[in-house]
C-alpha cells in the first residue's frame, strides 16, 4: 500500500480511536523510516533465488529461509531506525534504543540473525526489527508469486511466520473471501473462513465472534479450544480500511480479549 494512503489512514484512526493516538503518531514515523529505506532498497534489492523458493514452496515450506538473507548492506538504516525510534518513542523506548545504539554492528548483526532464526528477543527489539525487515520483505515478495489456494495455511507462505490480523473482501474469483496477514512481513494468503487461525479447528462449536460496538466493520474471532483469538476486518463494509492498522489503533479490543482469557495469535508490530 502507499505511504500516503497508510498515513492518511492513521489520520483517520486517531480520530475514532483517540485513545491510541500516541501509538499511531509512533507508526506513523515507522512509516516514514520504511518509505525512505524502501527508496534504497529499490536501488540496492536484496538477493533472492526464486529457484530456491519455489522449490521450497513446492515441498509445503514457506519461500524464504529467513536466517540465511544477507543484510549487512542495510546496516545503517537499521541504526537509522534505533535513532529514530529514540527520538520519537516513549521514555522507556528512548532508553532501551540509547542502550542498542551502544552495540558495535557486529553484536547488533548476531541480534538480528538470531530474531530471524526465531528466538525470542525483547519487546523493544522485536520491534524494530520487524520496523526494519518489512521493506526488505516487501521488495522480496514482489519477486515471488504463488497460487493463493495451494497454501490455505496459518502460516506466511513467504516467511512462515504466524498473522497478526485477518481480514474479508470481494475478489473476482471469492466473494466474502477472508486472508490472513503476516505479522513480520504483511503478507497475505487466503485462509478458510470459518477456521481458527491459531490451532486450525473448523468445528463452529469452539468458535465465536465478537463485533466492537465502536467500529462495526472489525470482528474478534475467537477459539474456546486453543483459547486464541484473531480480529477480522471487514473491508466490505470500509474499504479504505488497513487491516494491520487498523489492528493497531483498536487496542481496546485486545483489552477486551484478554480480559476474557484469550489470547492473540500473533502480536502485531507494537506487540499488541
Amino acid at each position: 500500500m502507499k505511504v500516503d494512503n497508510q498515513l492518511a489512514r492513521i489520520e483517520y484512526l486517531k480520530e475514532k480511536f483517540p485513545e491510541a493516538k500516541e501509538i499511531l503518531d509512533f507508526v506513523g514515523e515507522i512509516i516514514n523510516f520504511q518509505n525512505s529505506f524502501s527508496d534504497y532498497i529499490s536501488m540496492h534489492p536484496p538477493s533472492f533465488d526464486i529457484y530456491e523458493a519455489e522449490v521450497r514452496f513446492k515441498n509445503g515450506k514457506h519461500a524464504l529461509d529467513l536466517p540465511s538473507l544477507y543484510l549487512n548492506g542495510y546496516l545503517p538504516y537499521l541504526r537509522e531506525l534505533i535513532k529514530r525510534a529514540g527520538e520519537c518513542g516513549t521514555d522507556t523506548i528512548r532508553e532501551g534504543a540509547g542502550k542498542i545504539e551502544k552495540l558495535d554492528d557486529l553484536d547488533l548483526l548476531e541480534l538480528l540473525r538470531k530474531f530471524l532464526k526465531g528466538e525470542e528477543l525483547s519487546e523493544l527489539l522485536r520491534m524494530l526489527f520487524i520496523a526494519f525487515l518489512q521493506p526488505v520483505m516487501y521488495k522480496l515478495r514482489n519477486n515471488f508469486n504463488f497460487e493463493q489456494e495451494k497454501w490455505l495455511k496459518n502460516v506466511c507462505p513467504l516467511c512462515g511466520n504466524k498473522p497478526s490480523v485477518s481480514y474479508l473482501k470481494d475478489t473476482y474469483e471469492w466473494e466474502g473471501a477472508r486472508f490472513l496477514r503476516c505479522s513480520l512481513c504483511l503478507t497475505d494468503w487466503l485462509y478458510n473462513r470459518t477456521r481458527c487461525a491459531s490451532c486450525g479447528n473448523d468445528d463452529d462449536s469452539y468458535l465465536s465472534y465478537f463485533i466492537a460496538q465502536e467500529a462495526g466493520y472489525i470482528e474478534i474471532q475467537t477459539c474456546s479450544l486453543c483459547n486464541k483469538y484473531i480480529k477480522v476486518v471487514d473491508l466490505r463494509k470500509d474499504g479504505l480500511a488497513v487491516p494491520h492498522l487498523e489492528d493497531i489503533a483498536s487496542v481496546s479490543l485486545d483489552l477486551w480479549a484478554k480480559e476474557k482469557g484469550f489470547e492473540k495469535v500473533e502480536r502485531n508490530l507494537l506487540g499488541l
